[in-house]
């Protein structure tokens, strides 16, 4: 081989090879010194880096800020708190305990308000209690004060002689007498108006049969069996102003924390304090589950865990790189050599991030991974054929020189070809994309100037002081003759490859885009699985829409409307605590007074006993026995069930533990019923409530200090699938075209950020494209530059179902990356070929393939260190780019070659 290289077909290509000839003398005569200044240029930049790198954290951060719905939001953000960013979640059966393990966490958190500045779980009823009858509608006033009416000599017997007997007496009575559903539960509560059969309810005398077995095993967590006075319903968790969920299987702590905006994880602090107080209680309360979610914790969440995957995958990747090249290489020095030169470029890159941008934001922050990934191939390139021009007997001057010459024209276009597909995504909107664009493509720059000057002066030194031999191994002799014998057969390679892209393509319409974030996250995160909980059991989201109106008579209007939308789950507004028609019902309640001032329970129990319960037990158990053969009702069932199961375990008990065990449970019976008849006289002469009675902190969260009222909309449908979030959005749009939210916000930029991704790659495809027509000039030429990458992306595309993979808002970032990577194994291989000339017998000289082929080795072992992730969305992006980085190498090695292989033997010129 001579040690002239053909002259490039442009005239600017001509300066860059004598650029990089004089560069190589330079470097070779004074290879200390550039060593020096590289390091000293790594550790300024790190100095920089440290000095001025900051992390933006809030998503708003990646978005262009002319979009109205951003400004709408930010408007939002303005005027309200955001009680969803950080939601507690309490779970459990027994609602007892639920309710102390949260009143136990929120005193905890209380105890530290710099923290936890607002804490909402619970509204102050004591201060409606008053007024409390108003919340019942017209029609149920009227019935309670029939009930009331009907069952007076049933409430005078218990009233005379209060206590667990009588009352249990009174139940007997009532079955006696055919009518068990006008229990005390019928008449204060009961929905059931007419037409009830009578064995409709029994729920009363059920919960207090449960509450007496339970005693007797020696339990003592006392659950009130009486109906709510204000409600149809059993009295629970919500009627005492907790936050629940329809079924009060959970409950709700929302929480405003205070925002550490300098850190990246931003509300990590916050978080990791409230799981530290969450797992205290958790352990003081084994039954009940306890754990965190929202808005901001899956978001942080997601920061933390993206930013901890990235930087264990940046050091698998790294030395994984090292690994691999020195395997492959068959040495360690000159491996390690390039490693070298890469940290020195990644050194680089981070002070030119420090400067150019000033921040890296939950999509840049991948950029170490891919410079490990990208950059190495630089110095791979060059040291392969280094290597092959010392194995032909080249002293090391001029072989760095041929190298230099060579590989650095084709790394020089490598560089700008993937500078331009990062390049591509600086000019769209979305600016979390743009700044990727901004860092990688110039970090990749770097590592490439890094390649060209430190590795050479590095390649130097080691000549100097080690003085290795190079000898062309058996091994790379076998390689050699096994590249001759594939391409000799290169029209069976093109029709394989062919009927294979044929093949992969066909499975390209089974591949989808997922906008569900959730399945982005880590599996089993405990953020998104109670997020899940929340969804299923709520009818709620911590994503939300929000209707913001400027008056009260507004929002009943607009709640009037959108409850009636079926996309809609759940309708929150200050709105829902003032009641309707208060004047009717005060006149209705006042009517009611003088009845609801007759219950007057003595102030002392009567005397309990045991024996006298077993009897009149004995006689409802024999009673429902009855009714259970006539009548096929489960409550029916259930309380003549548990009557006997009572009566059993009576008979076992020890008498006098028993009396004590209920006679306890009867006084605490009797103290609940005492409260609720007092909470009842206390609404006979309610008044009108305004929205100023209501409770502070409910005012807070849906009154602005402008004034302004807030109308949360939760969705019924599963807002985490696009069509679902579709469907809901554009319903209340309908409604108000100005609807904002969280919901909103997510909506839009998803869509922002899919098309900024796509925009950015076909801007990157068009640069790269007129580039390769710039430094090739000929059209055949681009399009044999194109074709793997082309196909590569085909086989990608179409394997993806195949390995049950989706695009999603984390992955994209492959469209600029594969377009760049394979456009440049292109680019080597055809430089090479065209260098060659007349000389050249085979398409594919043994340097490239081994460069090529390591290349996209050692890049997949970059990209393929990100499938370490717990964060699923980073897991198939290196899922992804190993897929379709692995098949550009292989249409590189194959496709390109055969046909250049057939552009030789017809002598068509390329």
């Amino acid at each position: 081989m001579t040690d002239s290289v053909t002259p490039s077909s442009n005239h600017s290509a001509g300066i860059i090879v004598r650029l990089f000839r004089a560069l190589a003398r330079f470097v070779y005569s004074r290879p200390t010194l550039v060593v020096v200044l590289c390091f000293v240029a790594a550790a300024l930049s790190l100095w920089i880096t440290a000095e001025r790198l900051t992390f933006h954290t809030s998503r708003s951060d990646l978005l262009p800020q002319d979009r109205e719905y951003i400004h709408l939001y930010e408007a939002y953000r303005e005027e309200f708190e955001d009680f969803d960013g950080m939601i507690i979640v309490v779970e459990g059966a027994n609602k007892n305990q639920m309710k102390r393990a949260t009143e136990a966490l929120v005193q905890k958190m209380q105890a530290t308000p710099d923290t936890f500045p607002n804490i909402f779980y619970k509204i102050d009823t004591e201060a409606l209690k008053k007024s409390a009858l108003l919340y019942m509608d017209a029609e149920e006033l009227q019935d309670l004060a029939a009930k009331i009416r009907e069952r007076q000599l049933f409430l005078e017997d218990l009233n005379a002689r209060p206590g667990l007997n009588q009352l249990l007496k009174g139940v007997n009575a009532e079955i006696s007498s055919g009518m068990v559903d006008s229990l005390l539960s019928d008449f204060i509560g009961s929905d059931n108006e007419t037409d009830k059969d009578d064995s409709a309810d029994l729920s009363l005398l059920i919960e207090i049969e449960k509450q007496m077995i339970e005693r007797l095993q020696g339990k003592a967590d006392y659950r009130s069996p009486w109906k709510a006075f204000l409600a149809g319903d059993a009295e629970g968790l919500k009627d005492e102003g907790y936050l629940t969920s329809d079924d009060e299987s959970l409950l709700f702590i929302l929480i405003v924390p205070n925002e550490e905006t300098s850190e990246f994880t931003g509300f990590k602090d916050s978080m990791e304090q409230a799981r530290a107080l969450i797992k205290e209680v958790a352990l003081e309360y084994p039954e009940v589950g306890i754990g965190l979610t929202g808005e901001d914790v899956i978001a942080s969440d997601e920061m933390v865990a993206t930013e901890a995957d990235v930087r264990f995958a940046s050091i698998l990747s790294l030395v994984g790189v090292a690994l691999l090249y020195i395997i492959f290489y068959g040495g360690v020095r000159k491996p390690l050599l390039a490693i070298v030169s890469l940290i020195i470029g990644i050194s680089w890159s981070l002070g030119y991030a420090s400067l150019a941008v000033g921040h890296l934001n939950i999509l840049s922050v991948v950029f170490t991974t891919i410079l490990i990934g990208l950059g190495v191939d630089f110095g791979i390139h060059l040291l392969e054929r280094y290597r092959e021009e010392r194995a032909a007997g080249r002293d090391a001057q001029s072989a760095l020189e041929i190298a230099m010459r060579s590989s650095g024209e084709s790394n020089f276009e490598g560089a700008v070809a993937i500078g331009i597909a990062f390049g591509g995504l600086t000019i769209t909107d979305f600016i979390g994309i743009a700044e990727l664009g901004w860092i990688a493509g110039g970090g990749v720059f770097l590592c490439m100037v890094s390649m060209l000057v430190c590795l050479p002066a590095l390649i130097a030194l080691e000549e100097k002081f080690f003085k290795p031999a190079y000898a062309v191994s058996s091994f790379e002799r076998g390689k050699s003759e096994f590249l001759n014998r594939l391409f000799s057969r290169y029209r069976l390679l093109i029709v394989v490859t062919l009927i294979a892209t044929v093949a992969l393509s066909s499975f390209i319409p089974m591949t989808k885009f997922d906008y569900n974030l959730l399945n982005l996250q880590a599996k089993n995160a405990e953020a998104v699985q109670y997020e899940l909980k929340i969804l299923e059991k709520a009818n709620r989201s911590t994503w939300s829409a929000a209707v913001v109106v400027n008056t009260l008579e507004e929002a009943e209007e607009a709640i009037e409307i959108i409850e009636r939308l079926p996309s809609v789950g759940r309708v929150e507004s200050i709105a829902s605590a003032v009641p309707e028609n208060q004047e009717e019902k005060i006149e209705i309640v006042k009517s009611m007074a003088p009845l609801l001032e007759s219950l007057e329970p003595e102030g002392e129990d009567a005397i309990f006993s045991f024996e006298k319960l077993v009897r009149v037990m004995k006689k409802i158990s024999f009673k429902l026995r009855d009714r259970e053969a006539d009548d096929g009702d489960e409550d029916v069932r259930t309380a003549g069930r548990l009557a006997r199961d009572f009566l059993k375990l009576a008979e076992s008990s020890d008498a006098q533990k028993a009396q004590s065990a209920l006679s306890a449970f009867s006084s605490e019976l009797m103290i609940d019923y005492r409260e609720q008849v007092a909470d009842l006289q206390l609404a006979a002469h309610p008044k009108m409530i305004s929205v100023d009675d209501l409770p502070s902190l409910l005012r807070q969260r849906f009154i602005s200090k402008n004034g302004k009222y807030l109308i949360s909309v939760f969705p019924k449908v599963n807002i985490w699938e696009r069509e679902g979030m579709t469907q809901f959005l554009t319903e209340l749009r309908g409604v108000d075209p100005k609807v904002t939210g969280n919901a909103v916000h997510v909506y839009e930029s998803s869509y922002l950020m899919r098309e900024g991704y796509v925009t950015g790659g076909l801007y990157a495809l068009v640069g790269i494209i007129i580039y390769l027509f710039y430094i090739f000039r000929k059209p055949g030429t681009v399009l044999l530059t194109l074709l793997p990458v082309t196909l590569g992306s085909l086989w990608t595309a179409g394997m993806m179902p195949l390995f049950n993979l989706d695009f999603n808002l984390a992955n994209l970032v492959i469209l600029p990356l594969i377009l760049g990577i394979g456009v440049v194994d292109g680019v080597h291989i055809i430089h090479r070929f065209r260098e060659e000339g007349e000389a050249r017998k085979e398409p594919l000289a043994r340097s490239v393939a081994n460069a090529v082929t390591l290349t996209s080795l050692t890049t997949m072992i970059g990209f393929g260190s990100l499938m370490t992730a717990d964060h699923q969305g980073v897991y198939s992006l290196g899922m992804i780019l190993a897929l379709g980085v692995g098949n550009c190498m292989i249409t590189s090695f194959t496709l390109l070659p055969a046909l250049l292989k057939l552009c030789l033997e017809r002598g068509w010129k390329v």
